[in-house]
């Protein structure tokens, strides 16, 4: 059945969506214990203090954290992925280690945004991408990410809050504002105590308080941290997370999933000095193969960008269902950016249907469209998306030593090259050998002829050595030369064997 002819191009994913359909009930949703789609201020739970910390992580945050352990305290710590600190996921900071450990101290981590962007003056494409970077680099550090999510600045319009809902996040604000950030001084840090001690004090034993912080500053770190943290335990509070102050159980706090790392950008895999030659092909079984130089890529075809083509396979063949939405992560990662997608939409790639027709009737799938439509797919439960694109991008050569074990096959894909190119791949390990020797014999040679022909004298062990040295070079090229011929004559042969064979059995693909 030829799938495609069912699909009418009109009903684009780029529409409203239904959330009555089958396929977005994959589509990951924020648990219903707290309320998403508004702004949440104030806890739930009495008799309770939600500290949360904000910017991080930093070099203060180790002393926040032995603080919170003095005190046997919960706090939530709204990071971002490259702010005060750079690059939260890279194993030569010490930052992965601080969200370890921050896990496994019983501490909540939040979303702060990837670069503390002012995401109600950013466009959508801005939006997700803030997201998704953080998203991203928690996933590598902790396997997770948060379904909790703070503004930076405070500030979330409703075009915001309505995107960051449809990614599952609960958006938290505070109820106390210490303004820790505007008294970072030895001598204005008493102005943030006074503050929070003003709220606290005006409370009572069943009120409840959500304060913002910055584990950022340090004299938040070194002096109000404490403050707080004793103020809170003299008027007989919990100091504790945010899920925990709004009842929410600690299971709902993040997101867990798999790191779908298929590969590096479109770009960087053209700026790259090992960089790979795209090939595009239209054989769907060797999207994601690569092989020497070569990383064949299939392009995505107009009708999955259908909702009604994911509503209907998804319930004709789950099967086919789950390969299509691995196909369609493994774009998830190769088009990050506008340049990605340029590259990709571009005449010498073609990976990406500007149109999903040729009449130009329909909307034009522009970058933020894509965007919008990628945010669905990557966030599609894995255990609807084939496991085959958890491994990312995969050696042609080693699938195809392993082709008749796992598919009865001699090989899963044969690829044909010139014998020239064949030949190349040979020779810089050879030309190297070559020159070491070559070198090496030239100067044994050098001081041979100067023991003969005037008055140096070498010890005769040396003599010994270059006469053996050189038997011992002449014997290995001429071996090298048969190997070398013997291979050509071994591969030949086998290509020959493998395509007689194909004769008689079923196509590959």
């Amino acid at each position: 059945m030829y799938l495609p002819k069912l699909i009418p191009f009109g009903m684009l994913l780029f529409q409203e969506h239904d959330t009555n359909k089958s396929a977005n009930d994959l589509v990951r949703r924020a648990p219903d214990a707290v309320p998403r789609g508004y702004i949440i201020e104030h806890c739930t739970v009495p008799g309770v203090v939600a500290l949360t910390f904000d910017d991080g992580p930093y070099t203060f945050t180790n002393h926040v954290l032995d603080l919170l352990d003095q005190y046997n305290a919960k706090a939530t710590f709204f990071i971002n992925g490259d702010n005060w600190s750079r690059h939260i996921d890279r194993k030569s900071t010490p930052w992965p280690e601080t969200l370890r450990r921050m896990v496994d101290s019983g501490h909540q981590i939040g979303s702060h945004t990837w670069s503390h962007a002012d995401l109600t003056a950013a466009d959508s494409a801005t939006r997700r991408k803030e997201m998704f970077l953080l998203e991203k680099a928690l996933i590598k550090v902790l396997g997770r990410y948060p379904t909790y999510f703070r503004p930076p600045y405070a500030t979330c319009s409703p075009q915001c809050l309505a995107e960051v809902e449809q990614m599952g996040y609960h958006v938290i604000n505070f109820d106390v504002d210490p303004k820790d950030y505007l008294h970072n001084q030895p001598w204005t840090v008493d102005e943030a105590m006074r503050r929070f001690s003003q709220a606290v004090d005006a409370g009572q034993p069943s009120s409840s308080f959500l304060v913002l912080s910055h584990d950022v500053q340090e004299q938040t770190a070194k002096t109000l941290t404490p403050f707080m943290l004793q103020k809170i335990h003299e008027r007989g509070y919990r100091a504790v997370t945010v899920g925990e102050c709004l009842g929410d159980p600690p299971e709902n706090w993040y997101q867990f999933s798999s790191p779908w790392e298929t590969g590096t950008y479109l770009n960087r895999r053209f700026a790259n000095s090992n960089r790979r030659r795209i090939i595009v092909i239209e054989q769907p079984g060797l999207h994601g193969l690569w092989y020497n130089d070569m990383l064949f890529i299939q392009p995505i075809p107009p009708y999955l960008f259908s909702t009604a083509f994911w509503d209907y396979i998804y319930e004709a063949d789950l099967d086919l269902a789950k390969t299509l939405a691995g196909f369609m992560r493994s774009y998830c990662l190769l088009i990050r950016h506008e340049a990605d997608f340029r590259l990709a939409t571009g005449p010498s790639l073609n990976l990406i249907p500007r149109l999903p027709d040729d009449s130009g009737s329909e909307p034009e799938i522009t970058f933020e469209r894509f965007v919008d439509f990628m945010a669905q797919v990557e966030r599609l439960d894995d255990a609807h998306v084939s496991p085959r694109y958890a491994y990312g991008f995969i050696r042609l050569s080693k699938l195809n030593s392993l082709s008749f074990l796992f598919f009865g096959r001699f090989a899963y894909f044969q690829v044909h090259r010139q014998l020239s190119t064949y030949v190349a791949s040979f020779m810089a390990p050879v030309v190297t050998l070559f020159v070491v020797l070559s070198s090496v014999l030239s100067c044994m040679q050098v001081a041979l002829a100067a023991q003969s022909t005037t008055a140096v004298s070498l010890s005769p062990a040396f003599a010994v050595v270059s006469n053996t040295f050189a038997i011992v070079v002449s014997i290995v090229a001429a071996v090298g030369i048969g190997l070398v011929v013997l291979l050509v004559v071994w591969v030949e042969m086998r290509n020959l064997v493998i395509f007689s064979l194909s004769l008689f059995r079923r196509p590959i693909f």
